[in-house]
């Protein structure tokens, strides 16, 4: 289709094993966290891939999770926060590379108000946060295209009010 890119199409096969493994797409979520100043909660990356790069709080969901859960689940995970109710903004792909391979991943984006204040880091995950206006984020400081996507489509809804 328009727009996709990498070659995924052909599974990986294990000669020794036999075993076919078809890198079907996974799912993962992030979420802008607003402040009431419109500000939103930004993430440094502690890790690979895209280390030291801007990113929204988020991450992949697990098996029998909504994209809500996860959303919430993670953001309790990373940053210890607690959220008000999540609006869906949209969907973009991603490749996300990982033990050498390169996984094909579906990012869910929400935004949700914030509703609690203390924030703990899980430092394997997160060096630190800002909180930034998305129109003020230069896009190329973000750590993947489908986040530089989001953030796009955040600020014309912003921009409608």
């Amino acid at each position: 289709g328009a727009g996709r890119t990498g070659d995924t199409s052909n599974p990986y096969h294990c000669s020794a094993c036999g075993f076919t493994y078809h890198f079907n797409t996974a799912s993962a979520v992030a979420v802008f966290i607003e402040a009431p100043d419109g500000r939103c909660l930004f993430i440094r990356r502690a890790r690979e891939p895209s280390a030291g790069k801007l990113a929204l709080a988020g991450g992949f969901t697990d098996a029998g999770e909504t994209g809500e859960e996860a959303t919430r689940r993670e953001i309790r995970e990373e940053v210890g926060l607690e959220l008000g109710e999540l609006t869906y903004v949209g969907s973009w792909p991603n490749f996300y590379q990982a033990g050498g391979f390169t996984v094909p991943v579906l990012d869910l984006f929400f935004r949700a108000p914030l509703a609690s204040e203390t924030v703990t880091l899980a430092r394997d995950e997160v060096s630190g946060i800002e909180w930034l206006h998305p129109l003020d984020v230069a896009l190329e400081d973000l750590a993947f295209p489908s986040m530089r996507s989001a953030v796009a489509a955040y600020r014309k809804l912003v921009a409608r009010g």
